[in-house]
């Protein structure tokens, strides 16, 4: 048996794991090859090394076989396992592939990049939605019928805004994945050639595309239709840029005994302590709809808490953004002044009277504190906004 009929027979026992079609390409490609080349005069050991041996033969048309395959339904994991299997054989074998296997690695990364992104709003659209739907089921008791309406229209628009964004970061992901599996192909057409027949990519399923467009732009519009008619979306927007609500209600409380030490939990109201002119303190408050202030004065503590009622989701989330609203406090103070314990996210803090010891906290509000004792306990933590300590003057004001 002479060289090149060895060759084609080891060529022939390495291509019975594949397709019946794809090895009778490749067997064909090779015995024209070689009848030619004798015909044109050439030796046989010229052939064989224009040829390459029958390993790397096989090497490239399954490279090849499997670039066509992840071209054919592309996907996050078929390009990763192709990107692996040819992005290392392209840099080891020629020196020419090395720039191509590089410049592929652009797609590459941008395509891994909106797939992640695809995956994280694909999970978030569904968290924010089960997250309105909880709050809802928590407070369906206190919530009218058209606040149930509304936080269901909010959770479908999130869900669908969500969703869409997913679907346009996959279809991103998709684009770059194929320029890195195209940008392969060049890499595999480097290699000793296969004879084998690439076909073209089929085209995207154009009609699942158009449903499901349509489908998350029906869905987008009923949901902010139904969240709009309870005012959700106008909440939001003035929450985020710090403008004043429209359903503010002014309450006043009249506190009938001495205050000696004072626990306020507040979100992003602004609040105002001063000692109060006679016997009788007073709480003056700026309501919100969605918002309830519980209060406790009890054997000369005080205990006030802010919290949300369920009628506006996520407005923890957005308690970070300065709010407009005020709670004045007048405090009728015990003989040795107060203990003032105050946490808030975002309010504004002014502390106008004399105490032992004062504790405030806030992420980014301002804290004020005049009638200061200098041997006053002071524990003052502001994380973005200012502090200022007024000392008591030698006259006392």
């Amino acid at each position: 048996m002479s060289h090149l009929e060895q060759f084609l027979a080891n060529l022939k026992a390495g291509l019975t794991d594949l397709p019946s079609e794809v090895a009778a390409d490749v067997l064909r490609y090779h015995s024209d090859y070689i009848a030619d080349a004798l015909s044109a005069g050439l030796e046989p050991e010229q052939i064989l090394r224009r040829l390459g041996s029958p390993e790397q033969i096989l090497a490239a048309t399954r490279d090849e076989l499997a670039i066509e395959d992840a071209l054919r339904k592309v996907g996050p994991l078929g390009l990763l396992r192709t990107s692996r299997r040819l992005i290392g054989r392209g840099l080891s074998r020629a020196a020419r592939s090395v720039a191509l296997a590089l410049l592929s690695l652009a797609p590459l990364l941008a395509a891994v990049c909106f797939y992640l992104s695809a995956a994280v709003l694909l999970l978030g659209g569904l968290a924010s939605g089960a997250a309105v739907l909880y709050n809802l089921a928590l407070h369906r008791a206190v919530l009218a019928g058209i606040e149930i309406a509304g936080q269901v229209g909010l959770a479908v628009f999130l869900t669908a805004a969500c969703l869409g964004l997913a679907w346009l970061f996959w279809l991103s992901g998709q684009g770059f994945a194929r320029a890195t599996l195209l940008l392969l192909r060049k890499i595999a057409n480097k290699q000793p050639p296969t004879g084998l027949r690439t076909t073209a990519a089929p085209a995207g399923h154009k009609p699942v595309r158009r449903y499901l467009t349509v489908a998350l732009a029906v869905f987008l519009l009923a949901g902010f239709t139904l969240s709009a008619l309870a005012d959700l979306p106008q909440t939001y927007w003035r929450l985020w840029n710090s403008q004043k609500p429209a359903d503010v209600r002014l309450e006043t409380v009249m506190l009938d005994e001495p205050v000696d030490r004072l626990s306020l939990v507040l979100l992003n109201t602004d609040v105002t302590l001063r000692p109060s002119d006679g016997p009788q303190g007073r709480l003056i408050y700026e309501k919100l709809s969605y918002v309830d202030l519980v209060w406790r004065l009890t054997d000369g503590v005080l205990t006030l808490e802010e919290q949300s009622n369920g009628r506006l989701p996520f407005f923890h989330w957005l308690s970070i953004h300065r709010g407009t609203t005020s709670l004045i406090l007048d405090v009728p103070l015990a003989a040795a002044g107060s203990d003032l314990d105050i946490r808030t996210i975002s309010g504004f803090v002014e502390v106008d009277l004399p105490c032992r010891q004062a504790t405030i906290r806030t992420s980014s509000g301002d804290i004020t504190v005049r009638r200061a004792d200098l041997t006053d306990n002071l524990d003052l933590v502001s994380d973005s906004g200012r502090i200022t300590v007024v000392p008591v003057t030698a006259g006392g004001s």
